[in-house]
């Protein structure tokens, strides 16, 4: 009597339970087209020889902003201090009040230098010129102050201009012209020569020195 009791409650609850499991199974089937419908928006990135499997944007990859406009390379600079080598310069010209090189006195000396000369192009001029110092001196032993022109690129001959002691200007121009041509200079100079005393003070009479010029 109990066992068919038994089997007649199971053929009761039989349908209900197959219910509630086909419900839940439904229910569970139905999540998956609602996970599928979130997803569908993202669009896949194509991976590439560099970035395989790599899910971010391009622009994410490398760093850049997609949205910025390419930036232009920047101009190649100049160097403005550029300019010839070893401090050549093209023609030039170059004043001195006084120079003195080997015992040999120059002042208000003005001097053209062609192409190629340098700054310290007038202190070799008095330098080549004091190799004739022995043979300018003996032209005056008492001092004098001699203004002379002496062109080395031409063909003129060296000139006094101007003279405390008109004497001794042809031997004074027979020494320049001993130099020859050495270098490419033309120059105008007052050649103090002789006796220190007397020449220093023929030469403050015809070209005195500020005090900050004076040796």
């Amino acid at each position: 009597m109990r066992t068919a009791l038994l089997i007649f409650a199971v053929c009761l609850l039989g349908p209900v339970v197959a219910c509630q499991s086909s419900g839940s199974s439904n229910t569970e089937r139905g999540s998956s087209p609602a996970a599928a419908d979130e997803t569908a928006g993202v669009p896949e990135v194509p991976a590439s020889d560099g970035d395989a499997g790599d899910p971010r944007p391009i622009g994410s990859q490398t760093g850049a902003d997609p949205s910025s406009p390419p930036q232009p390379d920047d101009p190649p600079t100049e160097d403005p201090a550029a300019g010839t080598d070893d401090g050549e310069m093209g023609e030039i010209e170059i004043d001195g009040a006084y120079i003195e090189v080997e015992g040999l006195q120059m002042r208000d000396m003005a001097c053209e230098f062609g192409e190629g000369a340098d700054a310290f192009a007038m202190v070799e001029v008095v330098a080549l010129v004091s190799d004739a110092k022995a043979a300018l001196d003996a032209c005056a032993p008492d001092g004098a102050a001699v203004r002379i022109a002496f062109d080395w690129r031409g063909d003129g001959a060296p000139r006094v201009v101007e003279s405390s002691a008109p004497s001794s200007n042809a031997c004074v121009e027979a020494a320049f012209h001993e130099l020859g041509r050495p270098m490419q200079a033309s120059c105008t100079a007052i050649v103090v020569i002789g006796d220190a005393e007397g020449a220093a003070k023929a030469a403050d009479a015809m070209y005195p020195l500020e005090e900050e010029q004076a040796p």
